[in-house]
């Protein structure tokens, strides 16, 4: 199965310094309606380029070198384009309800262990006004990457302040905060902008800018939960608060998820091991398809609560809980106070043997 890269954060991978970031399976995509994009690229023909946008993507046959998606879109956004192979690009393009044409430029990489992927350089992009601002700010940054913070600060309170929405000012503010250049006030001075503006472009990447930003809001360990009903497979309500008085995992996962998976057989040890009277299991899934989410359960064997969100990651509870990658769990008391945060499986069986 094919592999290619893509900015998104579901499955917590193992850090590999490209700079398009995870590597997703295509089969965790789903198809987009909305752009009309066209373009080149070199030593590449008769196979599938890929254009992504988040947990969505769509694919065209290159032909001659040249590569066309016609479908239309109402608003801007970021995309990432990727090979059949495993690839990487170094930076995202800003599409608009425009007809826009894009020219690529792919170079095979060998990396140590002599593992080969596709580099894809944006070489050039027109008919974007966003994406323009976008490539004219990049340009900036590497004119002298020692600018004084309120240099650049100011530069990028012009491009909030400007009509360009917040598909662009989420995507900036959150490469400044990793960047770490601007102070935490001028960062939060420029959240409020996009704030005041109009409506959250991407919830998820708002939501880690938050996390970022305003560290005390994240449910850490001393906090007291809060409390969320959502459904299980039967469309039964299960709510957290039934477990007040037992300690209790939540657990957050998805069918998609490898390592969510592989450490069941573990996890279903110890939960009919002899803590059992004193533990219990509540599994939270981000997936999307509740087809998928039922099937794993019973292949699985699964045997406490398991509940669904209704948007995926993009759902309320993922994001009050800061959850952006899977698996990440809370280990919860009796009282309803986080104890622990993505414990091992050894790390729980020690806890629970504690008390």
């Amino acid at each position: 199965m094919s592999i290619t890269s893509l900015k998104l954060f579901y499955m917590k991978p193992n850090k590999v310094p490209i700079l398009i970031i995870i590597i997703l399976l295509l089969y965790n995509c789903k198809k987009n309606d909305g752009y009309v994009v066209s373009g080149k690229i070199n030593d590449y023909d008769n196979q599938y380029l890929y254009l992504y946008h988040h947990d969505s993507y769509d694919s065209t046959l290159v032909k001659n070198g040249e590569f066309n998606f016609t479908q239309n879109f109402g608003r801007t956004l970021p995309i990432s384009f990727g090979t059949e192979n495993s690839s990487a690009t170094d930076r995202l393009v800003f599409i608009e309800n425009n007809p826009i044409r894009v020219e690529l430029k792919k170079e095979k990489i060998t990396r140590s262990n002599d593992f080969k992927y596709d580099w894809i350089t944006v070489q050039q992009v027109s008919g974007s006004k966003t994406d323009q601002v976008f490539a004219n700010y990049l340009d900036f940054k590497k004119q002298d990457s020692l600018q004084e913070d309120r240099i650049i600060f100011s530069k990028l309170k012009e491009i909030f302040n400007g009509n360009y929405g917040n598909a662009l000012n989420e995507q900036l503010l959150h490469e400044e905060i990793i960047d770490s250049l601007l102070t935490i006030d001028q960062l939060r001075e420029l959240f409020q902008i996009i704030k005041n503006k109009d409506n959250t472009f991407d919830t998820i990447l708002n939501s880690r800018i938050v996390s970022m930003l305003y560290p005390e809001k994240k449910i850490k360990v001393g906090d007291r939960i809060k409390d969320f009903s959502l459904n299980d497979p039967n469309g039964k309500l299960i709510s957290t608060d039934q477990f007040e008085g037992t300690i209790f995992l939540i657990d957050f996962w998805a069918s998609w998820c490898k390592p969510c998976r592989e450490q069941f057989p573990g996890l279903i040890d110890i939960y009919k091991g002899p803590n059992n009277r004193i533990f219990e299991i509540l599994g939270v899934s981000i997936d999307k398809s509740k087809d998928d989410w039922i099937k794993a359960i019973k292949k699985e064997g699964l045997p406490w609560i398991n509940v669904i969100t209704e948007n995926g990651q993009k759902s309320e509870v993922p994001l009050v809980f800061d959850i952006v990658g899977v698996p990440t769990n809370f280990l919860v008391d009796e009282e309803g106070v986080v104890i622990a945060k993505d414990v091992s499986l050894e790390e729980l069986e020690t806890l629970l043997s504690s008390n």
